[in-house]
């Protein structure tokens, strides 16, 4: 049984995708993440969680990451572009590397405490906890299995790539380990809600998904956090 804290990993790692952050888009972009970053801190600390950044330094350390390094040819197979790709699974690798469950700087908290959490960790039920799995309340055992999964879908690929939309670690994921989407004990199967999908307005944790929320997505967060009230909105 893994020893419960407060705590909870969020992954950052300050690159631009391809585009400079000294020109104008760059820096608007890199300004939007980092104010989203610091509300999402905030919306968790107002919670009880202490928030541990984890990065490339974190996933460097990782016993898989030279193995995960060499795979820009997979990474290219994606949509998305090969660097986002390859920090999607990067952020895997620091997560795991941290043992703690996490939180993607997207998520923003209303009212989810670590109270809450304790049963799932302690318990080592496996939860990732919105569609686009942008939260989970893992184990270090967890992490174990997700990145076998990926080493597994990497060396079968071709078996894989009918069944799904995309090679994207969320797609994946999904279709291969459909049980780490644990069921939770609310009316909807998960409570971390994608902005805008049905029940957002009332749920605890909300996902600023990018592809569905207006940009700036710090803007529409604040908005969100204005009407909602809340006391602990940083300037």
């Amino acid at each position: 049984m893994p020893n419960f804290t407060n705590q909870i990993a969020t992954f950052f790692e300050d690159i631009g995708f391809g585009r400079s952050n000294k020109d104008r888009a760059g820096e608007e972009y890199r300004s939007d993440i980092l104010r989203t970053m610091e509300l999402h801190d905030a919306s968790f600390a107002a919670h009880g969680w202490t928030v541990v950044r984890v990065g490339l330094a974190e996933a460097k350390r990782h016993p898989l990451y030279g193995w995960f390094d060499r795979l820009d040819g997979f990474y290219a197979l994606s949509c998305n572009p090969t660097d986002y790709s390859r920090i999607c699974y990067m952020r895997w690798l620091a997560y795991a590397e941290s043992g703690l469950p996490f939180a993607d700087l997207d998520v923003i908290n209303f009212g989810f405490t670590p109270g809450a959490a304790r049963p799932f960790v302690e318990g080592e039920s496996p939860a990732l906890n919105s569609a686009a799995n942008a939260m989970g309340l893992l184990s270090p055992r967890h992490y174990v299995e997700i990145l076998d999964t990926f080493r597994r879908i990497v060396e079968h690929v071709d078996e894989y790539r009918p069944l799904v939309d995309d090679v994207n670690d969320m797609t994946l994921l999904r279709a291969a380990r459909p049980d780490f989407n644990t069921p939770f004990p609310y009316p909807d199967e998960r409570f971390v809600k994608d902005y805008t999908l049905p029940g957002w307005e009332t749920s605890l944790l909300v996902h600023f998904a990018h592809g569905l929320t207006p940009q700036p997505r710090s803007r529409t967060i604040e908005q969100v956090l204005r009407s909602r009230g809340v006391a602990w909105l940083p300037a």
